[in-house]
């Protein structure tokens, strides 16, 4: 053999080599990076299942406080009347359960007793003494005793609904001046009306889910509500309303497993230019989806301001800083008047508009972050030191941005606020402690604006929502 065919030989030989090098090279970062990319997958599919738990749980709080908010009407309807009985009990009742499917009953139930029911021809109307019941006795005697809204069930009606109960206590003042116990305003909720849009969120989203609530004084879950028999591995968030802890349980439906397009990088990972375009593209894909799934989690899609979860992040970050810094910090708590006024009379997508553009007024009218806590309740984070003066300077500021009136099409509708403010100077820095004293003043306020109202209306000399 020559030496030219030698070296051609060694050549050739040099060449697989490099080429085997190369090729083994390439074999292993494609295997790194598949296995890179699986595991990146699926904690990125955890994730996207958190965020996705934690927008639908502001959603299903929502919709808890909907139903206990009907308790609550019946509830001040017998605070302002001096006989602690509600006249036209079954025409206020219709107008309330109007379009809403999820609500079976509502009861009164004075002294614990149920005595009035609408409708009296659904099915729920049991008149029994709940504090002689053994499934309500003890329950009630807690609500009693606490003046806490409680819910109680899944419970399995005779019609055969799955419902959950809401009852709320009522105190009123007697004539010696002193408060006491009237009895309960009751909601019988149906499972399978009740918090569907936040669940068919979930099942559009590709979810599975299970739905769980213990009872008041209890520990054991109960199932309410589940697209599946069987989740596997699923994500769980829990959360508190209405004394009982709510469990959302959620899976994909697909699975857990890495889907099989990841196939495809086996039989063009060979080629080096490929396989660094496909890392590129990965990486830019994945780091882009982080931020969008962060950023949907902290923004409400309707308006664009910031939702309530990031409002408790940025509240707990507020009153770290100012136990550290001693710099002052306050909560605004805003919440529109008759709202649902506007939904009934110019339908839900005018009533959207609506929020869209107090969500603008609000934005426009301070320098401070606001937030849409959900429906037609916002909030402002003072990062500020104000004294009491300063934030009603702050509320009337809000309120002058609001005496123009919203136009939607062709309707000019007039909208007004109720605000109630806390501040740490004042307070102290427990954000959960300031969010209750804000809403407690708004309520207030919000009190204030219906009994105005009511004067207005009978003198007839202003009619404005």
């Amino acid at each position: 053999m020559d030496k030219k065919t030698k070296k051609k030989g060694s050549a050739l030989r040099k060449r697989w080599i490099i080429t085997g090098i190369v090729f083994l090279l390439c074999a292993a970062t494609l295997w790194l990076f598949i296995g890179a990319v699986r595991r990146k997958s699926a904690a990125q599919m955890r994730e996207m299942c958190r965020l996705s738990e934690q927008a639908r749980i502001s959603e299903l709080n929502a919709d808890i406080d909907q139903c206990k908010d009907i308790t609550q009407t019946l509830k001040l309807l017998l605070q302002d009347s001096n006989s602690g009985e509600i006249r036209n009990f079954t025409m206020i009742s219709r107008n309330m359960l109007y379009g809403r499917n999820e609500v079976a009953c509502l009861q009164l139930a004075p002294d614990g007793i149920v005595k009035e029911t609408y409708p009296e021809d659904a099915g729920y109307s049991d008149k029994k003494d709940l504090f002689q019941d053994k499934e309500t006795r003890e329950i009630c005697e807690y609500s009693k005793t606490s003046g806490a809204i409680v819910v109680q069930g899944p419970i399995e009606m005779k019609q055969g609904d799955s419902c959950i109960v809401v009852r709320n206590p009522v105190y009123l003042y007697g004539q010696d001046g002193k408060k006491h116990f009237w009895g309960f305003t009751i909601a019988i909720i149906r499972v399978s009306k009740a918090f569907q849009a936040a669940l068919n969120s979930l099942s559009s989203f590709g979810y599975d889910y299970h739905l769980y609530k213990t009872n008041p004084l209890e520990t054991k879950y109960h199932l309410v509500n589940s697209s599946k028999r069987y989740l596997v591995k699923p994500e769980t968030v829990s959360f508190v309303n209405g004394g009982c802890t709510w469990r959302l349980d959620v899976t994909p439906k697909k699975g857990w497993q890495v889907t099989d397009s990841l196939k495809n990088y086996y039989y063009f990972g060979t080629v080096i230019c490929v396989l660094i375009t496909v890392l590129v593209y990965l990486v830019l894909m994945i780091s882009e989806d982080r931020k969008k799934l962060v950023s949907m989690s902290e923004h409400d899609s309707l308006t664009m301001l910031l939702n309530g979860r990031r409002f408790g992040t940025d509240a707990a970050a507020a009153a770290a800083k100012a136990a550290s810094d001693g710099c002052g910090f306050g909560i605004i708590y805003i919440d529109l008047n008759c709202f649902k006024k506007i939904n009934d009379q110019y339908g839900h997508q005018t009533g959207n508009d609506v929020l869209v553009e107090v969500a603008r007024r609000l934005s426009a009218s301070v320098p401070y972050a606001s937030y849409r806590l959900g429906g037609d309740e916002f909030a402002v984070l003072v990062t500020d030191d104000y004294t009491e003066d300063g934030y009603r300077d702050i509320i009337r500021g809000i309120k002058a941005f609001f005496e123009a009136p919203v136009v939607v099409g062709s309707h000019l509708i007039y909208v007004s606020i109720s605000a109630g403010y806390a501040f740490s100077s004042r307070d102290g820095n427990d954000p959960e402690k300031l969010r209750s004293i804000a809403d407690q003043w708004m309520y207030r306020e919000k009190q204030k604006y219906h009994r105005m109202k009511e004067i207005e209306n009978i003198d007839g000399t202003k009619q404005a929502y």
